[in-house]
């Protein structure tokens, strides 16, 4: 029944009233219903937004306990024994004046002719033994050996090298070895008692 019917109708005010009254509810009764269906709806996706502004750093977290110490590793196992060294025990002139290097392992080295300018070759064999020359200085050939108040002080090879030695009271201290690698030079360090302890060698 619509509203203009129950309005134009013959009954009572009460009535009409109580015939409106059930219409409104049942109507509001298809509102409520219509308005649930629509929000389960999902409405059209907005446009993105801007950018929020940048948050502060968190702080630092706590540090974290120390680890253990590792196993120690084991024992590695021992190098192969090295050769023994060979020096020089002996020098001597030969029938033609060259010298002669006589080894530890009993071989032997032939230096070259040697002139030696007021002296014998005493001298040469003690700075050979004593390391203030060695094996590879040695090898430039045909050596002058020069001498002052009967001290070895310099020697000088056909092949251009040369050897100065310097004493301090009549003890060596210092050999310099000009050759194609530079200067060599040794220095000689000795102990309280005068026995030598130990020879520096540099490149200069």
């Amino acid at each position: 029944m619509k509203f203009t019917d129950i309005i134009s109708s013959d009954a009572s005010i009460e009535a009409k009233i109580e015939a409106i009254s059930i219409i409104l509810d049942k109507k509001v009764e298809e509102l409520q219903q219509i308005s649930a269906q629509t929000s389960q709806i999902p409405g059209p996706e907005g446009e993105k937004g801007e950018k929020g502004d940048r948050g502060f750093p968190g702080k630092d977290g706590k540090d974290g306990i120390d680890g253990k110490d590792g196993k120690n590793g084991k024992d590695g196992t021992d190098g192969v024994d090295g050769k023994d060294g060979i020096s020089v025990v002996d020098a001597y002139l030969d029938f033609d004046n060259s010298l002669v290097i006589k080894l530890s392992n009993g071989s032997e080295i032939n230096a070259g002719y040697i002139e030696v300018a007021g002296q014998s070759k005493e001298n040469v064999v003690q700075l050979l033994k004593n390391g203030a020359l060695s094996l590879r200085e040695l090898s430039p050939k045909n050596p002058l050996f020069s001498y002052t108040d009967g001290t070895l002080t310099n020697i000088i090879y056909g092949s251009g090298e040369t050897k100065t030695f310097t004493y301090t009271g009549g003890v060596l201290v210092q050999l310099d070895f000009l050759c194609s690698d530079g200067l060599v030079r040794k220095v000689f360090n000795y102990n309280l008692d005068g026995s030598l302890a130990f020879i520096t060698e540099t490149v200069i």
